[in-house]
């Protein structure tokens, strides 16, 4: 949906156990347009007893067999070379990256070892072949595209890295990473252009990134961290604005993002992000159209909610795996999952 918004801060409003801190709203409307019928969703995720789940459209959850290493987390691409598939990375239980192709159901081993305690972000290729961003045992970004050798970047990164889908149909993916020395965020291109636009993160935290539009129909990508202090900060590579919300994140939590789908008043996509707030509840903002919104559902320390488009998907302080859609309150699974870890949404 796309076209120029005014930001219009509302009352707080309470709904259905849901607490709206502030939105925003059409110029000329009173209230925020209704939203489209929720589309439908998966989640894949740890589960607590460290094996590879996935949550199918209708909310039940199946556990695939395939054990995780602790505290990592799943990550989904829908790939479309020789069939549209949705493919899951992961790091297992012995170390090395793993990649299940929920088509076929087959399960491979790469035989790539990953650092410990981290976790790959899948996306795919211009030719749309399957793509993963991970760090190495040697503490490097490295990246793999299926078939290939995998290569090292020789980049030092901290924690996991975030990689964009391909830019316009015409530009590789972009890879947001944490730099051990300085905690900057960082961007590497797909043609190899290294550059570290934004301020100090939270070492513990890694950044989330997403591929926005422009009226100008030049792809840019967005990025959302948590920085050294706590507070939301997103980098905009159409705008190159790296922007301060001013909203405070809980320490080791960082933000989870997605497109928006909005062309905002600067003619520049917008991006949606969501987190553990210091009061430990679920947020989601679109920034630049200064639409909030909070509830009261807490969110489990240490880990990230996934945001599709008006869809959210995260770990509960009760350990339970949570989705809510469509301005709706979130709802419950009864699947739990393995502490300190997040959920994918695909």
């Amino acid at each position: 949906m796309n076209g120029r918004w005014q930001a219009r801060l509302l009352g707080a409003v309470v709904l259905a156990g849901l607490t709206v801190a502030s939105a925003a709203s059409p110029a000329g409307a009173d209230e925020p347009p209704d939203p489209a019928p929720p589309p439908s969703f998966s989640v894949a995720f740890q589960g607590s007893n460290g094996d590879l789940w996935t949550l199918d459209t209708a909310g039940t959850p199946h556990d695939r067999g395939l054990g995780m290493a602790a505290r990592t987390s799943p990550s989904v691409v829908n790939s479309c070379a020789g069939g549209c598939r949705n493919t899951i990375a992961f790091q297992a239980n012995t170390g090395t990256l793993w990649l299940l192709d929920l088509l076929t159901g087959a399960a491979t081993n790469t035989g790539i070892r990953m650092a410990s305690g981290t976790s790959p972000s899948a996306s795919s290729t211009l030719a749309g072949t399957v793509k993963i961003a991970y760090r190495g045992t040697n503490g490097h970004l490295w990246t793999y595209v299926l078939g290939s050798s995998p290569v090292d970047t020789a980049l030092p990164i901290r924690n996991s890295p975030s990689i964009s889908q391909p830019l316009n149909f015409v530009r590789e993916a972009v890879i947001a990473y944490q730099t051990p020395t300085g905690n900057l965020m960082c961007l590497l291109t797909g043609d190899g252009q290294n550059s570290c636009p934004g301020v100090a993160m939270d070492p513990a935290t890694s950044p989330s990134i997403a591929v926005i539009g422009s009226t100008s129909l030049l792809d840019g990508v967005a990025v959302a961290y948590e920085s050294a202090d706590h507070v939301l900060y997103t980098y905009n590579s159409v705008k190159r604005t790296n922007s301060r919300i001013d909203l405070g994140l809980t320490p080791g939590a960082g933000p989870g993002a997605a497109a928006d789908g909005l062309i905002g008043p600067d003619g520049s996509g917008e991006i949606q992000v969501s987190f553990r707030a210091v009061t430990s509840a679920l947020w989601r903002v679109t920034p630049a159209i200064s639409f909030q919104e909070s509830w009261t559902v807490g969110v489990a320390t240490g880990t990230t909610p996934s945001v599709m488009p008006w869809i959210l998907a995260f770990q509960g302080s009760d350990g339970h795996l949570w989705t809510e859609a469509s301005f709706g309150a979130p709802v419950q699974s009864p699947a739990l999952m393995a502490a300190g870890t997040s959920p994918d949404l695909y």
